[in-house]
């Protein structure tokens, strides 16, 4: 009875470890597509020369991602006045 209950604990351990890898490469998963939407959104605002909100990717509680905000803001507004007025680079 006690090598049925040592194998059980096995099987157990087992499923326990492959639910946990599983649950790493969901969480690697969501982190790389987080960070794709961010620089496509970002990209997308300065191929359009129109700002795109990305505060939802950042911690907005920390400097530089205002400073990033910021950037884009400027870069976006730069980018438009730059076509309208036709200066060629």
């Amino acid at each position: 009875m006690s090598t049925i209950k040592k194998l059980f604990k096995l099987l157990v351990m087992l499923l326990l470890l492959s639910a946990c890898n599983y649950q790493a490469k969901s969480d690697a998963d969501a982190i790389k597509n987080t960070i794709k939407s961010f620089y496509n959104t970002q990209y997308d605002a300065y191929l359009e020369m129109k700002y795109k909100d990305i505060t939802p990717y950042l911690d907005m509680s920390k400097i530089q991602n205002q400073n990033k905000v910021i950037a884009l803001k400027r870069l976006t507004i730069r980018r438009k006045y730059i076509d309208e007025k036709n200066i060629a680079m």
